[in-house]
């Protein structure tokens, strides 16, 4: 992130103003096929979406996967920070890893700050983001960074599409229902060892 200002800065399609981020991470996603038919590089300011990571080292979109996880019949996004910090509240939070679901049918303003997250554990608030997992506190100095693999499909056979993230130093995979059964479309951030 090279947040935008009157002097210079990034651009104000791609960053946002709540600071520099170094190997922060973005995802950059396109409503249509990008296609490169002549060795071309699509220019970020294209996308139609931005998502900026919350902090230095998260690593924004170091997994990313489609799935219908709310069942409307359309493809939800999924995308990891595999090395963000939790809530950042508690040392026991470090490199947790975090995973976004940004909804379908959620209407997204670009870019999206992710570092709104900062200030509430449960990311309420933040535009686009439907739903918030932390993975698990630190444990033999490590933290559980969920998120180096992603993949999704149907664990427990119903309608939609569940989450699978891998974590790397605890070498565990977790399996992560998203149902909304009360269908309030509330963010909620989980510490995904409590769930």
């Amino acid at each position: 992130n090279n947040p935008p200002n009157q002097t210079g800065g990034g651009s104000p399609l791609t960053n946002v103003s709540s600071g520099a981020g170094f190997n922060a991470g973005k995802v950059y996603v396109w409503k249509e096929p990008v296609v490169d038919s002549v060795g071309v590089d699509t220019p970020a300011v294209s996308a139609d979406t931005v998502l900026v990571a919350r902090r230095s080292g998260d690593q924004l979109g170091f997994g990313v996967a489609y799935g219908d996880f709310d069942g409307s019949g359309g493809d939800d996004l999924a995308i990891t920070a595999r090395r963000e910090d939790g809530t950042g509240v508690t040392v026991d939070e470090i490199d947790q890893g975090a995973a976004y679901v940004v909804y379908d049918t959620t209407a997204l303003r670009s870019p999206v700050d992710l570092n709104v997250c900062a200030i509430s554990s449960n990311c309420t608030g933040v535009s686009g983001v439907d739903v918030l997992v932390f993975g698990g506190n630190r444990s033999n100095s490590l933290g559980d960074e969920i998120g180096f693999a992603l993949a999704t499909g149907n664990l427990n056979g119903d309608t939609s599409a569940d989450l699978f993230v891998s974590s790397i130093t605890h070498q565990r995979v977790y399996a992560v229902t998203l149902e909304d059964t009360d269908a309030d479309r509330m963010t909620r951030g989980r510490n995904i060892r409590d769930a």
